[in-house]
């Protein structure tokens, strides 16, 4: 009797054990299915592993839903002047929401766009209205600052995907590992991924790449191609810093070229200084 009640407790025991494994497990395949599956996304991609964990690591980039950031823009003029003004830029990086909003008191009044599933919206303010201090368009200029500071993130949409050139480039005396960014459609037109199925990531340039740098891993070189209209335009980012104490890091400077089709910076149309809290020491 003795034996036999010691037999029943051992197979209680496992019983309860595995039952418990398997809820445990159904809660973790819950999780997996309302955000990006990183076991799935990261492992075949070392590059993407890498620029994620260069600016923070992926824990702290998906507990980053909002970035408010303060900046000062020069503008660069065809005569050799240049223009100030200062703009707040909203960042949204999450895959409930993904897009950027840029707003700056200037003549004649407050001025908000923003920049989301590849599409802009004036929401305060007229079109019309622009400054001429800006040579881009408030699309690209969006777009770009959006890009740039959304890179590492990026990897983990399965809207796109990106192709690794074989060869290393060298831009700027720098070495980089380059990058094609493409977007995926399903077959019945809608996508996958951080926005499950808006197209956040799309976009009107014909080409997009990624350039990663080789010594730190960050993203921090796009260049935007249109092959029909011959534009080409680079962003770039420098400085980076963490946004909070022990945050993900951001460039907290960008500046915006033109190219030629090689990817030869032509002319520096903007340069924006972004102010980020000072880290707690």
């Amino acid at each position: 009797m003795h034996r036999l009640s010691i037999a029943l407790w051992l197979v209680l025991l496992i019983t309860c054990a595995i039952a418990g494994c398997t809820k445990q497990t159904d809660k973790s395949t819950g999780r997996l299915a309302r955000g990006p599956d990183v076991q799935t996304l990261i492992e075949p991609y070392d590059y993407a592993a890498g620029a994620l964990e260069a600016t923070g690591g992926f824990k702290k980039w998906t507990k980053t839903k909002r970035l408010s950031l303060d900046s000062v823009v020069t503008f660069y003029q065809p005569d050799g002047s240049f223009y100030l003004t200062q703009q707040h830029l909203e960042v949204f990086p999450s895959r409930t929401c993904f897009g950027i909003r840029i707003s700056l008191q200037e003549h004649p009044g407050m001025l908000l766009w923003q920049f989301s599933e590849g599409q802009l919206t004036i929401l305060k303010g007229r079109e019309q209205d622009a400054f001429r201090q800006m040579q881009v368009s408030y699309r690209d200029y969006a777009e770009a600052i959006l890009s740039l500071i959304t890179a590492p993130i990026s990897f983990l949409d399965a809207s796109v995907s990106f192709k690794r050139q074989t060869e290393p480039m060298k831009v700027g005396g720098l070495w980089y590992d380059r990058f094609e960014r493409k977007h995926i459609m399903n077959t019945d037109g809608a996508t996958n991924g951080l926005q499950e199925g808006i197209e956040s990531m799309k976009s009107r340039w014909d080409r997009i790449f990624y350039y990663q740098n080789k010594i730190n891993s960050f993203i921090d070189l796009l260049w935007f191609c249109d092959i029909d209209r011959q534009e080409y335009l680079a962003v770039r980012g420098y400085d980076y810093s963490e946004v909070e104490e022990k945050g993900i890091l951001l460039p907290t400077k960008i500046e915006i070229f033109t190219t030629d089709a090689r990817c030869i910076f032509d002319k520096r149309l903007l340069t924006i200084d972004i102010t980020l809290p000072r880290v707690q020491q």
